[in-house]
């Protein structure tokens, strides 16, 4: 697999003034007005991985559930691998 976005670590450094007056947030270079914003593109390789880790994990440990509870974990690991072709640009 192999990654298509600028790899991680990013860090998050607040920048200069907008022209309007609001404090702009500096990730990797890229200019992004809302700290929360950029505090999330800032975890966003970090919760890709964790998301990926999570899936594989959850996917292995079906095989010890009941069928109620395996049944709740695959469709939960669908979604998770879903997330994570939709921010790759992957198909599911």
């Amino acid at each position: 697999m192999s990654t298509k976005h600028t790899p991680g670590p990013w860090t998050v450094e607040r920048g200069d003034w907008s022209e309007e007056g609001n404090v702009r947030f500096e990730i990797e270079g890229i200019k992004v007005f809302k700290a929360a914003d950029a505090r999330l593109i800032s975890a966003a390789p970090d919760l890709l991985e964790s998301l990926r880790t999570t899936a594989t994990f959850l996917q292995s440990a079906t095989l010890i559930m009941d069928k109620g509870s395996r049944q709740m974990a695959l469709e939960t690991v669908a979604e998770a691998r879903a997330a994570i072709a939709k921010a790759t640009g992957e198909e599911a």
